[in-house]
């Protein structure tokens, strides 16, 4: 098996994987990953730190409590799914990007993107550890630096993995949530303001059908992600492909 090649060939290519893997943690993550989101169990009423743990009604709930209490089950309740396919498309100032994701837990995924002004769409494979970019010539190749390669599959992992801190967390109590029925989309859809870790505000989407995030809208100064999901706990597989030798 060869390195990546060298030149303007290896740096899309290397490119193309760089940005799948930030779509990858985009589409993982979702509503899950924020700064605001790292608020202590007491913080999130969450006494137990289990995950199956749900805020349940109350008499004396309010409305904003309900809201709440909805979307972040339905934060929970992603973390849970073994399996799930996005369509993703993120408009920025630079570029637009589309492409899709499927996911296979814990450590499998298989996405394509597609860069607004470029000829060919990136296609990367994930399997454990090794990661797999598809050239020009439609010839798969490893990554072979060690260095990339733990680097990526830390990232990846760390997006999926539930007993990380960044996407285990529910939304903060007092968490401001508005709720309303999106007829056109079939789901139920919460809004509210989170704060990245670069202090920027953004305004989060999520339209949640039959317990799980349908679709999320995240836009901010420097642009816009749209994620659909679906196929959730689909039986599907995702493979290593055949990597050329020379």
């Amino acid at each position: 098996m060869q390195n990546l090649p060298a030149g303007k060939a290896g740096a899309k290519n290397m490119r193309y994987l760089i940005v799948l893997m930030l779509i990858a943690a985009t589409a993982l993550l979702g509503a899950g990953c924020r700064k605001n989101s790292t608020a202590s169990q007491a913080d999130t009423g969450n006494p137990s730190g289990n995950l199956a743990y749900l805020h349940t009604a109350t008499d004396t709930e309010t409305e904003q409590e309900k809201n709440l209490r909805e979307l972040n089950a339905a934060i929970m309740a992603f973390q849970e799914v073994k399996s799930f396919r996005a369509k993703l498309a993120i408009d920025n100032s630079k570029e637009k990007i589309n492409g899709q994701i499927d996911v296979l837990k814990p450590d499998r995924f298989h996405g394509v993107i597609k860069i607004s002004g470029e000829d060919q769409a990136g296609e990367v494979i994930g399997i454990n550890n090794a990661l797999y970019v598809k050239l020009a010539d439609k010839i798969w190749m490893q990554v072979q630096s060690p260095a990339v390669a733990a680097a990526m599959s830390k990232a990846f992992q760390s997006t999926v993995d539930g007993d990380r801190a960044a996407v285990k967390q529910e939304l903060p109590k007092g968490t401001t949530v508005t709720h309303g029925r999106d007829l056109l989309r079939a789901c139920e859809k919460y809004q509210t303001t989170i704060t990245d870790e670069a202090e920027s505000a953004i305004e989060l989407s999520v339209c949640v059908a039959d317990g799980l995030p349908k679709f999320i809208t995240a836009s901010a100064n420097q642009g816009s992600v749209e994620v659909e999901y679906f196929d959730y706990n689909e039986l599907f597989t995702i493979e290593r492909p055949t990597v050329t030798e020379f």
